[in-house]
């Protein structure tokens, strides 16, 4: 009967230890799931606060200028924490700065957390809210300006901040960070796991041990019982005695191993140095007594200290003024309280050194909201001091340049008050001017038109003078003055046009470049009324042909019975007759061809005289003038060059007539060519053909050169050695030209050499 009995008291004993078990370990996986949730989460919310606090402070330069790029490197460093998901500045409206995440977010803050950030004092946890899908914990902090201006000594003052919060500076802006729980639920799911299995396994060492109960049971299960209860109040440090190497011992080791676990579960430390490391401020974490228990790479680079050497010191030992400073024990309970969080200060190196610096503190709260510790973040002021000792003497420098400054305004008042009243006399001169004066400027905008250019170009008083107006009425052939082109044909443009609609003038055009240093400034054309002298000119032309007419038939006859007496008509001759004969016919063709062009001339005058144009290939009559002229050039020591494209040059010309011209050019190259060379090019430019014709000879006089295109004018009478002519070659050859509707312009430079250049059409 007792056996019995105590078989079905084992038994119920068995079964009543195992429901005790069994029911242990479901409470305890349920309250370790949510402790351990509720102490991840808490841990959480104290790594966000104080890491947006910490942005905050290191935030602020970016926040007072609303400038990002000061901004791009502490958002740089908090996105190296793999938890922080998006970190972003707002003005002190709420309108967003500058923001970095890692996945697409709308970061626009509501009314309701702009309301909250401008009451609030310090950072503070936001709502959850989801990112990409994903959750994501708020924290904001409300930044305020640590700098005030001193309108008395017109410098920047620090902000004293004693122990109540109305002594904060103005609030400038805000910080936001999101903190993913990504980590958060991993750490659930796996704790959950562990605990799951630890419970299974305490279920079966229960059921193991509940088999051998007999004598041993009571001692351990009240042990192992009361270690249980440890673990239910949250306290993780406690362990089970193990009193024999049974099952009990084993369970009570078992047990001594989970609560291992959960302490390593439950707070990770390398989830803190990860956010510790990738600070750029320097990070002290202080114990409740003050002393030192860790701090980052960056407080180690200030201080020169590694973490051993400053481990278990007071706080006190790296400020350069032990006795006195923020974390002194004075102030140590306000910092405790959180009524004091940021002061300038000065740090000692390990070499002596004193490192301006402004610390931030924040006491470490678990989530009854005891204190267990200080972190302390210092930011390195050095270089902020160094750019406000330079902006004094900037603007000192600034103060001094200022007063030069007025001196100067005042001299370049009086300067243009005199240089108005220069340019009203010039004004004046060119207004009473009695040739016309245009001046451009390099974008060949009309800079000044006078009356007489007005009148002659049929101009309006009240008509704006343009570039476009000016060729309406003379044409394109000046656009290369204007157009700041650097070819020779750019520097000098003359033509002789017919205006007027009912009193016929002519009009002498020329256009040079203004130059000032050698640089071309800009461009003048002068207009000159030579009605009368073409007048002149045709009643000369007029006589000319009368006078050569009456010539042409006596020289002829002159001309025959000279050739008939040297070919022995009249019979024979001595050597002295027949010299004074052959000098008497050589004399006599050039005075025929004196005649001829004397009387092309007044053809060409007239309009007698037509061109037939017709499309030519130009580069084949150059390579013939030129091949022509080559054993007279190498008689007198002068290279003769011909630069022209592979590509044939066509053209809707006279070839007999653009002939005359080149000859007559080339010809005159050679002739006042002493030494050097004579080069003949051309070329396609836009609708025109540009040929040149460049010498290295005596050049020609810079007022000479408004009239070599005039009749009867020689350019080699008094310059040089060489046949004399009449002065007809380039009056004819501009004639020729302007009959293409083209045109031939020179410059020249006595002593360097001469260049022609001959534009033409090359179409119809």
């Amino acid at each position: 009967m007792k056996v019995g009995l105590l078989k079905n008291i084992s038994n119920k004993f068995v079964f009543a230890i195992v429901s005790i078990v069994l029911s242990l370990t479901a409470v305890f996986i349920t309250y370790f799931t949510i402790h351990n949730r509720n102490s991840l989460e808490g841990f959480q919310k104290s790594v966000g606060i104080s890491l947006v606090q910490s942005m905050a402070e290191s935030s602020r330069l970016g926040l007072i200028s609303s400038d990002p790029i000061y901004l791009e490197q502490p958002f740089s460093i908090a996105m190296n924490n793999p938890d922080v998901e998006f970190i972003a500045a707002y003005d002190k409206n709420g309108s967003l700065i500058s923001k970095t995440s890692r996945s697409e977010a709308d970061l626009v803050l509501t009314g309701a957390i702009i309301a909250r950030i401008e009451s609030a004092k310090g950072p503070f946890a936001g709502e959850r809210t989801a990112v990409a899908g994903d959750e994501v914990d708020d924290f904001f902090s409300p930044v305020f300006s640590e700098y005030e201006f001193d309108t008395e000594t017109e410098e920047l003052l620090v902000l004293k901040k004693e122990y109540a919060p109305e002594t904060i500076g103005r609030r400038i802006g805000a910080i936001r960070i999101g903190m993913s729980r990504k980590r958060i639920d991993a750490a659930e799911g796996a704790a959950f796991l562990v605990s799951a299995a630890m419970g299974i396994t305490a279920a079966i060492f229960a059921i193991a041990i509940s088999l051998l109960i007999a004598s041993r049971i009571t001692k351990p299960l009240k042990a192992l019982e009361q270690g249980t209860k440890s673990v239910i109040m949250g306290k993780l440090d406690v362990s089970v005695p193990i009193t024999s190497d049974d099952e009990l011992g084993s369970v009570a080791g078992a047990f001594n191993k989970m609560t291992a676990a959960l302490r390593e579960t439950t707070v990770s430390k390398d989830f803190m140095d990860g956010i510790v490391e990738s600070m750029n401020e320097a990070m002290v974490v202080l114990d409740n007594d003050r002393s030192i228990t860790t701090f980052n790479s960056a407080a180690e680079k200030m201080l020169g200290f590694n973490v051993d050497e400053l481990k278990g010191l007071s706080v006190d030992s790296i400020f350069y003024d032990p006795e006195n400073h923020p974390v002194d024990g004075g102030r140590w309970q306000a910092i405790m309280a959180n009524l004091l969080s940021n002061a300038q200060t000065e740090f000692r190196t390990k070499e002596g050194h004193r490192v301006p610096v402004t610390i931030s503190t924040a006491p470490m709260k678990d989530k009854e909201g005891a204190a267990h510790g200080v972190v302390l973040v210092a930011r390195d002021m050095s270089e902020v001091y160094s750019l406000l000792d330079q902006l004094k003497v900037h603007t000192a420098e600034l103060e001094n340049y200022q007063s030069v400054l007025f001196s100067m305004l005042e001299d370049n008042e009086r300067a243009r008050a005199e240089t108005e009243s220069e340019r009203a006399k010039t004004v004046a001169a060119v207004e009473s001017m009695a040739d016309g004066l245009v001046i451009f400027d390099l974008s060949g905008k009309v800079l000044i038109m006078n009356r007489a250019s007005r009148a002659m170009l049929g101009f309006e008083e009240d008509t704006e003078a343009t570039a476009e107006g000016i060729r309406a009425v003379i044409g394109d052939a000046f656009d290369p003055l204007i157009s700041n082109a650097e070819s020779l044909a750019a520097e000098h443009f003359a033509c002789e046009l017919t205006l007027g609609a009912e009193r016929k003038r002519a009009i002498r055009i020329e256009g040079l470049p203004v130059t000032k240093g050698g640089e071309r400034i800009g461009s003048i054309l002068v207009m000159r009324d030579v009605t009368k002298q073409r007048e002149l000119d045709q009643a000369k032309y007029e006589l000319i042909s009368n006078v050569s007419h009456e010539l042409r038939t006596p020289l002829a006859i002159i001309s025959n019975v000279i050739s008939n007496a040297l070919i022995g008509v009249s019979g024979e001759l001595d050597e002295r007759l027949r010299t004074n004969l052959e000098m008497c016919g050589s004399n006599t063709r050039r005075l025929t061809n004196i005649i001829d062009k004397l009387l092309n001339m007044a053809s060409m005058d007239k309009g007698d005289i037509s061109i037939k144009r017709e499309m030519t290939d130009l580069s084949a009559i150059l390579k013939d003038i030129s091949a022509s002229f080559e054993q007279e050039a190498r008689i007198k020591g002068i290279s003769m060059s011909l630069n022209i494209p592979k590509a044939p040059i066509t053209a809707f010309l006279d070839a007999k007539a653009i002939g005359n011209v080149l000859l007559n050019l080339i010809s005159n190259a050679i002739r006042f060519t002493e030494k050097g060379s004579v080069t003949v090019e051309a070329g396609v430019k836009g609708s025109f053909v540009e040929i040149s014709v460049s010498d290295t000879g005596i050049g020609i006089p810079k007022d000479e050169q408004s009239l070599i295109f005039d009749s009867f004018h020689q350019i080699g009478r008094t310059y040089g050695p060489g046949e004399k002519g009449v002065g007809l070659g380039l009056a004819i050859s501009r004639k020729l030209i302007e009959q293409h509707g083209g045109s031939i312009s020179v410059m020249s430079a006595p002593g360097k050499g001469t260049r022609f250049t001959i534009l033409l059409p090359i179409g119809e």
